[in-house]
């Protein structure tokens, strides 16, 4: 017959517990087995110390740097919140890029070394510690692995693990906690990982070689200003200006004024030239001299004295005469100069009148006035000639000006151009100054808060958590290994499993005795 009316689940809890029952020896040597093995892990693991630090982040480095190249170019407002730039530090902190530097700083063989305990247990923890170690190192020599940078690598890994960066919601206070084998330990490598970081925050926050650059640029500038400036002072030297507008302005007045004064010279002495016609035909048409009064009988020594000369002619005629024939050369001009003498003393002698005459006044006058436009339009004629000089050479002046102006012009632009460049090469060069005198006091705009703590209480591992654990673990440790072993166990241990293997029902059992047992 089956047993009383026991339900599947109700059996096979009965047969669970009976399993543990028949193994409890078994089940109790393995609870005590991984109890010892619990305590020994409680008691061997190396203790762990932390360290914390807080930094302060003034939101925007700009409170500090005075990057040059920042605004070399066209400025674009970038708005950055607070929660992106503190974000950007807790990456910077978190990267491998600081924990590589804190491993070579400090050294692989410092991070990973255990606590110096005088103690057994502390004896005890070393050689386990060194143990497993030179058990890594065999089989890294196994695989072919370079111990140097395995290492390397184990203590950044273990660095990795240790180091904590956070930053609460809201807040510019960044907190930087690190567990370590040692409090003094724990509290290095906090400090050196503030230190790396503020060497890492400089950099990245500084553009590599602008003092160079700017400095060799504004070097490079002033050369090219000087020397244009030495070309367009000498360009001006040559051509004897000072300011080409100014020079400009000038010709063009002097141009004008001379314009005007030789429209009205050439008035003036189409007037003046009018004028000298006019009185040069006056003086034609009035007689110099007017008939004044006349006196007749009076004496005339001019026709006495024709007279007398004419005696002598005939004279001389007569001895000629009687030397030579008629015909001869010196008695015909003889002959000719008594008969011119003849002639004019006849006329002479015919009335003996002497006329008054005096100057004409009007003639005078006009004679006066003749001579002085006479003057006049000389001077005009010369102030013309000299006023188309003068216009002549402005003219010249303005074409060589307006030659050059291009010259100039260039020049003077290229030199203003390298002005302005020179002024903001030198302006960033002051703030590059500037810049590399606060990265070489490594002043940012992070501050340390807190520095890091140096605290002997050590923080782990938690005996009583690991206690708990340890008995848990150990239960069912102890219950595994009895249902296990109970599970390999071939005997049959109630009617149900001796049903269940023949397959016949049961029809009567008796108590169990050690020696009772039946083995299929």
């Amino acid at each position: 017959m089956k047993s009383n009316a026991d339900t599947p689940t109700t059996m096979y809890g009965a047969i669970q517990l009976g399993a543990l029952w028949r193994h409890k020896g078994k089940a109790l040597l393995a609870f005590v087995l991984t109890m010892v093995v619990i305590a020994a892990v409680i008691l061997l693991r190396p203790k762990s110390y932390s360290s914390e630090a807080k930094l302060y982040l003034r939101i925007g480095r700009e409170t500090v740097a005075l990057d040059p190249t920042a605004t070399t170019g066209t400025i674009v407002g970038v708005k950055i919140s607070r929660d992106a730039e503190i974000n950007s530090v807790l990456e910077i902190l978190r990267s491998r890029t600081i924990v590589e530097k804190v491993v070579d700083t400090l050294g692989p063989d410092k991070i990973l070394a255990t606590a110096n305990d005088p103690t057994l247990l502390g004896a005890l923890r070393q050689q386990v510690s060194h143990t497993r170690q030179h058990i890594k190192a065999m089989l890294q020599a196994f695989a072919g692995s370079t111990p140097t940078s395995d290492l390397r690598e184990t203590a950044i890994s273990y660095l990795t693990s240790n180091l904590s960066v956070r930053a609460p919601v809201s807040s510019p206070v960044i907190a930087i906690s690190c567990r370590a084998q040692s409090p003094e330990l724990a509290q290095q490598i906090v400090a050196t990982v503030i230190d790396v970081h503020a060497q890492e925050h400089l950099r990245l926050n500084r553009t590599s070689g602008s003092a160079e650059f700017f400095q060799d640029q504004t070097r490079l500038v002033g050369r090219q200003l000087s020397e244009t400036k030495q070309r367009l002072h000498s360009l001006k030297n040559r051509l004897g200006i000072a300011s080409l507008d100014g020079q400009v302005v000038l010709l063009e007045a002097q141009k004008a004024e001379i314009q005007e004064q030789l429209l009205r010279n050439e008035r003036e002495l189409a007037t003046s030239e009018a004028r000298y016609a006019a009185l040069k035909k006056s003086l034609g048409e009035v007689e110099p001299n007017i008939f004044m009064s006349e006196t007749r009988g009076a004496d005339n020594p001019a026709a006495d004295g024709m007279r007398q000369k004419l005696y002598d002619l005939e004279a001389k005629e007569r001895e000629l005469l009687g030397k030579y024939v008629e015909d001869h050369p010196f008695v015909r001009q003889i002959a000719e100069e008594v008969a011119h003498m003849r002639k004019v003393h006849l006329k002479e002698s015919d009335t003996r009148t002497r006329s008054t005459y005096e100057i004409n006044p009007t003639w005078q006058t006009l004679q006066q006035d003749f001579w002085e436009e006479n003057a006049r339009l000389a001077a005009l004629k010369a102030t013309n000639t000299s006023l188309k000089q003068q216009h002549a050479a402005v003219l010249a002046d303005l074409r060589k000006s307006n030659e050059h102006s291009l010259e100039i012009e260039d020049l003077q632009r290229k030199a203003d151009l390298l002005s302005i460049d020179y002024k903001t090469y030198s302006e960033k060069l002051e703030l590059a100054r500037i810049d590399a005198a606060l990265q070489k006091h490594q002043i940012t705009n992070i501050n340390v808060l807190q520095s890091a703590t140096l605290t002997t209480k050590p923080i782990g591992p938690s005996k009583s958590l690991m206690a708990g654990m340890g008995i848990l673990i150990a239960l069912i440790n102890g219950c595994g290994i009895a249902l296990l072993a109970d599970r390999f166990d071939a005997s049959l241990k109630s009617p149900a499993e001796v049903e269940q293997t023949v397959g016949w029902p049961v029809l009567t059992s008796l108590p169990e005795t050690p020696r009772q047992r039946v083995h299929v």
